[in-house]
């Protein structure tokens, strides 16, 4: 018999949940992990829109986010659903939420098919790297304590700021965290802690020649955490970078691209490595080779379209073209193929007008294998904001916004990034300006906001990524 219905029916069965749906069969799933309901609200519009919405004042955002540590709703026209991550209690009032959500640094762990999300942000002089929870069932959040202890002068990673950690992308328990030349894995579950590998080790050494005193920086790993790339610098006085390393963990390869560069980077199935460069075009170029076996490829200059703020998918690079007509002009690039090739440089994501002096963060959280041919159904996200001093709104400015990476630059409106550039939360600009990521399953986004005022809080969305795939 067929059960035509469109309702989701849920039941307990043995220590199960039974899960009734459309077309006629019922799925079993384990009690407390059966999929919960679609994210609500948010629209739909095309990057051509010029329609602006006025950014909330302080004021009104105090009257629809909660003074505690709670789920709540945008009002319209977005109508997502929200948590506040933090509150002034966790400072003692003041401004001590360290800027995090850089767009490759995961701050949500891998939580598909848990109970609840776990979520880090870093309180300083007070519970510096600090856990919060968010229950999928009951939407409370709760604050669960310094991830590695009381801080304390002979535990360095208990008092340090979280710059450049992240959650693993398989493993719901595991954080990367990093100390002078070791990168450490952190269980939360059992406590316990990996030396993941060691910039001072003999073999890492022998790469980068910089001896003993050497420490990592702006570290970065494949979704599986068997490639590797950083930045590597002096760990006494002159401080400075030295150059990138690339490891290659199966085969304890290590490589050293030497000379002062930007930061360094693997893409997310391990296989590619990228380093920012400069080069004889004004700008910054992309450098991009193969991790195992080792190779240096293609070179990407800045007027070509090189991304600037950019994140990563499997084979592919996702970022800003600075050189563009169009403001924030987002594109996709496919590793595996030369740059020049058709179809190369997709623009995914686009607006009306460039910001002026404009802070972008395009993330990819939730990338998976695909061809230039079948990546347009994946979903990326990012925000947009100016750092001019705002006198007239332009379209999806200061807002959260999705979309997809099929070149139809369809933007899903989740958010207002509640920030305002004018407020002294958050310190200098660059750090006012908010910064999210996605989680692996691309159904949260985190960030950071200062609400208008003279401080920084975190927060978490609910992405409704339905409304992009359901055409």
């Amino acid at each position: 018999m067929t059960i035509m219905m469109s309702v989701t029916m849920r039941w307990s069965l043995a220590g199960a949940v039974l899960v009734v749906a459309g077309a006629g069969g019922a799925v079993f799933w384990p009690a407390g992990q059966e999929p919960v309901a679609l994210a609500p609200g948010g629209f739909v519009e095309p990057a051509t829109s010029a329609v602006a919405r006025t950014p909330p004042t302080a004021e009104q955002i105090r009257a629809f986010v909660p003074a505690s540590r709670r789920q709540f709703r945008f009002p319209a026209p977005f109508n997502t659903e929200a948590y506040r991550l933090t509150i002034p209690d966790d400072c003692g009032g003041k401004d001590c939420l360290e800027q995090e959500g850089y767009s490759f640094w995961r701050n949500i762990n891998a939580h598909a098919g848990q109970p609840i999300v776990r979520v880090f942000v870093a309180l300083e002089d007070t519970t510096y790297v600090t856990m919060i929870t968010v229950d999928k069932t009951t939407g409370a959040v709760t604050k669960q304590g310094p991830i590695f202890g009381k801080p304390s002068q002979d535990k360095p990673l208990s008092y340090a700021r979280g710059a450049g950690w992240f959650w693993s992308a398989v493993d719901p328990d595991l954080l990367y965290a990093y100390v002078t030349s070791q990168m450490i894995a952190k269980n939360v579950a059992t406590g316990a802690e990996t030396v993941t590998f060691d910039l001072a080790a003999p073999a890492a050494q022998k790469a980068h020649g910089g001896g003993a005193d050497v420490k990592l920086w702006a570290a970065i790993a494949s979704n599986d955490a068997q490639s590797w790339a950083m930045t590597v610098k002096k760990s006494v006085d002159p401080w400075n970078d030295t150059g990138c390393a690339i490891h290659h963990v199966p085969t304890n390869a290590w490589h050293f691209i030497p000379g002062p560069m930007g930061d360094c980077f693997v893409d997310k199935s391990g296989k590619y490595w990228i380093a920012s460069v400069g080069g004889a075009s004004p700008g910054t170029d992309l450098l991009v080779g193969t991790v195992n076996p080792w190779s240096v490829g293609e070179t990407l200059t800045d007027p070509l379209g090189a991304p600037g703020h950019l994140d990563f998918g499997w084979g592919f690079v996702l970022g800003e073209d600075n050189w563009a007509a169009l403001g924030q002009t987002l594109r996709l690039w496919d590793l595996s193929r030369s740059f020049k090739a058709p179809g190369q440089g997709r623009v995914v994501h686009t607006m009306v007008s460039w910001l002026g002096d404009s802070y972008s963060q395009p993330t990819w959280s939730a990338a998976s294998a695909a061809t230039m041919e079948t990546v347009g159904s994946q979903i990326a996200c990012s925000t947009s904001t100016g750092g001019r001093v705002l006198e007239a709104p332009v379209a999806r400015e200061r807002e959260v916004v999705c979309f997809p990476l099929d070149g139809s630059q369809r933007m899903l409106v989740v958010a207002p990034t509640l920030t305002d550039m004018k407020a002294p939360g958050g310190g200098k600009a660059y750090y006012r300006a908010p910064k999210g990521n996605l989680d692996v399953t691309g159904e949260y986004y985190f960030w950071q906001a200062n609400m208008g005022g003279a401080r920084l809080d975190a927060f978490l969305v609910r992405v409704p990524t339905h409304l992009l795939r359901d055409k």
